[in-house]
């Protein structure tokens, strides 16, 4: 509390004395009132109480008024703690995580925050600026801060569910974008944890929207075709559903196979439905129809498989048995009707007749040798095929591994032949980036005078693709090679994935939704998306057409069966409507209080002065 003017108390004290001083005067001397009858009477003088000074309500009435005012015009203040006057800025942060897309009667889980998020915008004051941002496998702007209430409204309704789980580094990443707004609204189907949270922003601004409701789902866990003509194929579907649900299974090829399957799967169980074999196979695809499904991302499933209506030949060359055998295997089990020929490279000899649709080069190079698909593993030097081998490295680590979590040891490999790829080539796995060293090439594939090159940095002697504790390198090598023999307008990815185009020219994208992408090359003759939605992408280059199909399986995303997760009380991540802005020191003037207490004291004053002078006007009869 304090007085801008303290001189100014002057007139408080002023005034109270003149006030003190007219009360004195008033009631210095005491008036005795005499009948006329008795003025000639002799009567004795009463006895007279004189005061100096009588205090009676008006007095205080009176003395209260001239304070309040007196005050008032000194200044008097009050010094509080004042939040600081910020630009109204709102942040919204959606999950666009597959989840999201499921559907709820007529509307999805994203439509129920859409409209949440449009019922905030309504009410909020005209000068407010909202922001928003998604956030899915990463983070991203979708609109940045503007009052323009129209500009808002469209890129709500842009939002769009991806079929991909979300990151918790991209909710992070999220709301960190988001943390110098003055408020924060979260919409999700999953409260995140407190700490991570805590970690990004203060918690206590933060607003948790939790929507959706328990729904029912099935989803396509997996594909195999199997051989065609030799071994049967199996998909494998899986019910998120409280009670048994019955669908209708479908697998077709692009060959004019067509199989139909009725299906019935228990609660939380997995069907396996076996099927073919088919008789030529190419791309097949499962297709899942259920009435009261609520996902549709996870209903369909693509997967490619030789065409079995002729023998392929394939060749493979290594100074190692072991190697050549476990090579062997491993191409057998991806393609049963292969025809391989194994050899040791000093003992071979080309044959004109020979034609291969597939050779393996382990440790060696014939330069003589020219197949559709080529794949070298651990090139000597010089190096050939577009690939440069400049020295072999020691212990190398694999870096982001599918099994990781899984595994005692991260996989690191004994010998690692560092190379220089091609501009054309695309990089399926590096090393970890040690101190000193970059991160190496450990997998790619490219292309070099029209032939599919596959590159395999590693070394793969000791039984190294048949050891259970590296299934890693298997995985790896038979990615590889999937990818080397299929089509090459033709590739299957699951979604998240990152998909390259070699290119020298212009590319359109045009996703499952229909919405088109123009992308440009960029140094190296590559361009890329990332295939965020379940389905078939459309990729138009100058060299032709190339079909992307993404495939989409969570577990945890899949599982619509439980609502949104009960948020504690205790949890300051869900606390809504606080909002811990920054505070300063602040004067409070309290003069309008000062003010309406003077005109109080009056209006008292003027009633008690109204009183007594009716009470004197009425006459008086004794």
């Amino acid at each position: 509390m304090g007085l801008l003017s303290p001189f100014n108390l002057v007139w408080l004290f002023g005034s109270l004395a003149v006030l003190v001083l007219i009360y004195l005067r008033a009631r210095a001397r005491t008036t005795i009132d005499v009948s006329s009858l008795m003025l000639f009477e002799e009567i004795g003088a009463p006895v007279v109480q004189r005061r100096m000074f009588r205090l009676d309500a008006l007095f205080w009435l009176e003395a209260a008024a001239l304070s309040a005012l007196s005050l008032a015009l000194a200044g008097l203040y009050l010094t509080v703690l004042r939040p600081i006057e910020l630009h109204r800025t709102h942040a919204m942060v959606f999950d666009l995580g597959a989840a999201m897309g499921a559907r709820e009667g007529n509307q999805s889980r994203l439509d129920h925050a859409r409209s949440e998020a449009l019922a905030i915008v309504s009410r909020a004051p005209a000068d407010t600026r909202f922001s928003i941002i998604g956030y899915a496998l990463g983070a991203r702007v979708i609109h940045a801060e503007t009052s323009d209430r129209a500009v808002i409204r469209s890129a709500l309704m842009s939002l769009e569910a991806a079929a991909v789980a979300p990151r918790p580094a991209a909710l992070k990443a999220a709301l960190i974008r988001a943390r110098e707004a003055t408020a924060i609204d979260l919409f999700t189907d999953r409260a995140p944890a407190s700490s991570m949270v805590a970690d990004a922003l203060d918690p206590a601004r933060l607003k948790l929207h939790l929507v959706g409701a328990p729904a029912e789902n099935i989803a396509i866990v997996s594909l195999a075709p199997g051989t065609p003509g030799i071994r049967q194929g199996h998909c494998v579907v899986r019910s998120f559903a409280q009670h048994a649900v019955r669908a209708v299974l479908t697998i077709e090829s692009d060959r004019g196979e067509r199989l139909t399957a009725p299906i019935v799967i228990e609660p939380d169980e997995e069907a396996v439905v076996p099927f073919g074999p088919l008789a030529h196979g190419g791309l097949v695809h499962a297709q899942l129809t259920a009435p009261d499904d609520a996902l549709a991302a996870d209903n369909q499933r693509w997967a490619y498989v030789a065409p079995g209506d002729s023998k392929t030949r394939a060749l493979v060359l290594s100074a190692d048995a072991a190697v050549r055998d476990d090579l062997s295997r491993i191409l057998l089990g991806i393609n049963q009707n292969l025809t391989v020929a194994a050899f040791d490279p000093a003992q071979y000899r080309a044959s004109a007749n020979d034609s291969y649709a597939l050779v393996v080069m382990h440790n060696c190079y014939l330069p003589g040798l020219h197949a559709p698909a080529i794949l070298l593993i651990f090139p000597p030097a010089p190096g050939e095929a577009g690939i440069t081998v400049r020295g072999t490295i020691a212990g190398v680590e694999l870096h982001n591994q599918s099994r990781r979590e899984a595994a005692a040891e991260p996989l690191s490999f004994a010998q690692v032949r560092e190379v220089a790829l091609g501009p054309q080539d695309g990089i399926l796995a590096q090393s970890v980036a040690a101190a000193g060293r970059p991160a190496i090439p450990l997998a790619a594939i490219g292309t070099y005078r029209d032939e599919r090159v596959g590159l395999i940095a590693f070394d793969v002697r000791d039984r190294l693709l048949l050891n259970p504790d590296d299934l890693d390198a298997l995985l790896l090598t038979v990615h590889l090679i999937k990818r080397l023999t299929a089509p090459q307008s033709l590739e299957v990815v699951a979604t998240g994935a990152y998909v390259t185009i070699p290119t020298t020219g212009a590319v359109t994208v045009i996703d499952p939704n229909r919405h088109e992408e123009k992308l440009s090359a960029d140094r190296s003759g590559h361009a890329g998306f990332t295939a965020l939605s379940a389905g078939r992408y459309r990729v138009t280059t100058p060299a032709g057409e190339t079909s992307v199909y993404a495939n989409y399986f969570n577990e945890d995303e899949s599982n619509l069966s439980a609502g949104p997760e009960t948020v504690p009380a205790a949890d300051t991540a869900a606390r809504p409507g606080h909002q811990s802005l920054p505070m300063t020191m602040g004067m409070e003037s309290l003069e309008v209080w000062l003010v309406a207490i003077a005109i109080l004291a009056l209006l008292a004053e003027s009633i008690l002065l109204t009183g007594e002078w009716w009470r004197r006007r009425i006459p008086r009869y004794v």
